[in-house]
């Protein structure tokens, strides 16, 4: 007990059990957290790798399945190029085998290699399976030469290509009533076909196929690469399952693509060769048909995870989409046991609460220790801080070094601490006159300030050109007009602007610049990139005058936008004639004018497109007025206040009056 002013008792804890109370207290109520949350902490880390097993052994089969099926597009598109090239022809039959078994020996992966003829005739170099024997199939020859619909013979070959008897013969065979030959005439481009039996009745197969056209547009063929479905199965199998796992693969209507059974993945086929699918959910493997079913009875649309029960058996399936650009709207579908990750959750549970029971057990003992050693110390600073207080700063040699980092800090700052407020009014002082050294400085670092400015330009300047290179790139590389528009249209806009940036690093002010000069420069840059048009003439009218950076990188880019729109729109189907690119400033207000003698604008007042919606944001940002004037030709006029803003001359010029 100790006794305050007044003479009342006070109640006091010591530091030692307030410590203890502070570092043994939080150890407790974690270990009662810990022993009621660990089978929810294992059972989440159990399901997190859950997850990721599933996600190896579904991206395994995904990397493995993209790769089979690009190969299939790959040996596709060469065998398009060779008819392209003239390197194959339909009526050289035997040129025709040995292309498409080279092909074939070349890409491991493919079942088959084959071409229809508009005829409805068939030649193909294919496979058995994998590691099977190579044959080559052909129908008859029509009276010009070229393989036609008819007869269908199968033929074995050896090592050299050489036919070596007959496997099998139809008695007529069309390659036009076959899905892959008409799915490509339809489409008019490169696709896959739905799942269907082989004539041959071997095998259900997936084909790629596209149409050939000749420079007159007339079908010259369509080649296909088949992938047996029996090769998927192959590699589907041999994921590692050791677990007594599976995996399976189904299509976006939940008819079953790939089996780990040898079942047909049709449920009967027709003479005509086509037949009704068998569903995932009809499958005589308990486990596909379980999932299946299991994902078509979930609540949640789309859903990736489910469990199910087949037979006393508890399963977790994991569906994933195959990625697109292959088009084909495939799932993967992965399958364990549930005992796989859960059998051994109890064990882990009980196990962890002793291990934490433990070690807090051990926390708290050597929190006894740590916790006396601090106080003794604690009790030390005390009496230290007293004699500070006191005025008695040489008792500072009473304190003893301590070894933990931070504490031994607080004791050399305390004895510090003396020093410190003495010095304290003097330090201040220097630092004022340091500040008043600095302030003097930076009327020597202006100069620096100034090159400072110029390497940022500079680096602009290089970051628009890197971006104009890349746009123009994309451009040459799209296939779609629009695209290519657009993207030399911002190409164009990012040039006006990199033409500022030069200006103003070669100049030296940083921040102004003549705005002839530089409307001159976008002139130049607009009439190099039309040179295909020498009937164009772009003549120009440019007053020197001084403006602000901010004035002109708008006002650039409305000069681009205006003077680019009359090449595009002017001067239709290689008409030729004038444009008058003109700047002045008169009266405090500056005038950009555009004006051509083409074919003029039915109606100005209506909304045009981006360009012109670019050009009326310029005059917005810079508080003047965009006008258009159509007759003869048509007349851009933006008009906007230059009071205040700028420092400059006009020099002697003419603007073309208006229309």
């Amino acid at each position: 007990m100790k006794k305050g002013s007044t003479g009342a008792a006070r109640a006091t804890v010591p530091v030692r059990w307030l410590l203890l109370l502070v570092v043994v207290g939080p150890m407790l109520l974690a270990s009662i957290i810990v022993s009621v949350l660990a089978w929810f902490d294992v059972r989440s880390a159990l399901a997190e790798s859950t997850d990721r097993l599933f996600a190896e052994t579904s991206r395994t089969i995904e990397d493995r399945l993209e790769f089979f099926l690009a190969s299939a597009r790959s040996a596709e598109i060469f065998d398009a190029q060779a008819f392209h090239t003239g390197d194959v022809d339909m009526k050289d039959r035997r040129g025709m085998e040995a292309h498409l078994l080279a092909v074939l020996r070349a890409n491991p992966e493919i079942s088959s290699a084959y071409v229809g003829s508009p005829e409805g005739g068939l030649i193909d170099a294919g496979r058995e399976g994998p590691g099977g024997g190579e044959y080559l199939i052909e129908t008859s020859v029509s009276a010009a030469g070229a393989v036609a619909a008819g007869r269908f013979v199968k033929y074995a070959i050896d090592a050299s290509g050489l036919k070596s008897g007959i496997l099998q013969t139809v008695p007529f065979f069309d390659s036009r009533t076959r899905p892959w030959f008409k799915n490509a005439v339809e489409r008019g481009g490169s696709s896959w076909t739905d799942i269907f039996p082989l004539a041959t009745g071997q095998d259900s197969a997936i084909s790629s196929s596209s149409p050939v056209y000749g420079t007159d547009g007339q079908l010259m063929a369509v080649v296909s690469v088949d992938l047996f479905l029996s090769q998927i199965r192959e590699f589907v199998r041999r994921i590692d399952t050791d677990e007594g796992g599976t995996s399976f693969i189904v299509d976006g209507k939940g008819l079953l693509v790939v089996s780990p059974t040898d079942e047909s993945v049709f449920a009967h086929v027709d003479s005509a060769g086509g037949g009704r699918r068998l569903r995932a959910a009809e499958s005589a493997d308990p486990r596909v048909a379980g999932a299946a079913r299991a994902f078509f009875a979930a609540t949640k649309p789309g859903a990736t995870h489910v469990g199910f029960r087949a037979g006393r058996l508890r399963l977790l399936a994991l569906a994933a989409a195959l990625p697109e650009p292959a088009g084909l709207g495939w799932r993967i579908v992965t399958v364990y046991p549930e005992s796989v990750f859960f059998g051994s959750l109890d064990r882990t549970r009980n196990d962890s609460i002793v291990s934490v029971s433990i070690a807090v057990l051990l926390l708290c003992l050597f929190s006894i220790l740590l916790t006396g050693y601090i106080a003794a110390k604690a009790r030390d600073f005390s009496s230290f801080a007293d004699a500070v207080a006191e005025g008695r700063w040489e008792d500072s040699t009473s304190l003893r070094a301590f070894p933990i980092m931070e504490i031994e800090d607080f004791r050399l700052d305390l004895v510090r601490m003396k020093e410190r407020l003495r010095t304290t009014f003097g330090d201040l002082r220097e630092e004022i006159d340091r500040r008043r050294r600095s302030e003097a400085a930076l009327d020597a670092s202006r100069r620096e300030k100034e090159l400072l400015l110029h390497e940022v330009h500079h680096r602009i300047k290089n970051n628009m050109h890197s971006m104009m290179s890349m746009l123009a790139m994309q451009a040459q590389a799209s296939d779609d007009e629009r695209i290519r528009t657009a993207l030399r249209d911002a190409e164009d806009r990012i040039g006006s602007m990199m033409l500022l940036y030069d200006k103003l690093y070669r100049s030296e002010s940083v921040s102004r610049a003549d705005a002839a000069v530089y409307l001159g420069d976008i002139a130049d840059l607009i009439d190099s990139q039309n040179r295909h048009r020498p009937s164009v003439v772009l003549r120009r009218t440019l007053c020197p005058f001084t403006l602000d950076a901010s004035v002109l990188m708008p006002l650039g880019i409305a000069a681009n936008e205006l003077v680019s729109n009359a090449y595009k729109h002017a001067f239709p189907e290689g008409r030729g004639g004038t444009v008058d690119l003109g700047f002045s400033v008169d009266g405090g207000e500056a005038l950009l004018a555009v004006q051509d003698d083409g074919m003029g604008m039915d109606d100005p007042t209506v909304e045009h497109g981006f360009g012109m919606s670019v050009v009326e944001g310029v005059a917005a940002q810079l508080g003047g007025r965009f006008a258009v004037i159509s007759g003869q030709g048509t007349r851009f006029e933006l008009r906007f206040p230059v009071e205040g803003r700028i420092a400059g001359r006009t020099a002697p010029g003419a603007i073309p009056s208006p229309l």
